[in-house]
């Protein structure tokens, strides 16, 4: 191999490396975010319940309280949930960048160790947060049942919604529909 060669290889191993790390820093900021709304949504779902059994008990209101401590329960599960593929996320992430250098630096043996460890994690980090946006919609029906004993304006809040949704679908359609006009 001549120097002009040598140069070009050391280029392309640096290129390979600045892209394997802005590509991971992405998939990783993407994973967090993700997470971050799934703590948040199940954080924001036992907060609202925990307020709605306070009120409940303060007005001696004959709410379903079973099914709204079953609904707390799970919007804590999914809090926690959510916090345990945070941890996931993090350390596969850091097998992942530990792969990519070993792979640069031509230790491939020690690299596919590393990535089916990392390959492990990843999974652990989908199925956790998978689990924490299940425990949110499971908590949501439980809290849904706890108060439709007693509160009959959700299913004005439910139409609304459907109304909503039926407008979203439609103004898409349409959009759709004026793009495929103006393409012919």
């Amino acid at each position: 191999m001549n120097y002009n060669e040598l140069e070009k290889k050391e280029i392309r191993k640096q290129y390979d490396l600045d892209f394997l790390n802005v590509s991971n820093q992405y998939t990783f900021d993407i994973g967090k975010e993700t997470i971050k709304n799934a703590i948040l949504i199940n954080g924001a779902l036992a907060i609202a319940i925990l307020a709605f059994l306070g009120t409940c008990y303060s007005t001696k209101d004959n709410l379903n309280i079973d099914y709204l401590s079953i609904s707390l329960i799970v919007a804590v599960v999914g809090v926690l949930s959510g916090v345990v593929s945070m941890g996931f996320v993090y350390f596969s992430q850091f097998r992942y960048t530990t792969t990519s250098y070993w792979e640069i630096e031509g230790y491939n043996r020690e690299a596919a160790k590393k990535r089916k460890q990392a390959d492990l994690l990843r999974c652990g980090a989908i199925i956790s947060t998978f689990i924490a946006y299940s425990t949110f919609m499971w908590g949501s029906l439980f809290g849904l049942f706890g108060i439709l004993n007693k509160i009959h304006i959700v299913y004005f809040g439910l139409g609304v919604l459907l109304e909503i949704l039926l407008v979203l679908i439609l103004s898409l359609i349409y959009k759709t529909e004026n793009v495929r006009v103006e393409n012919e």
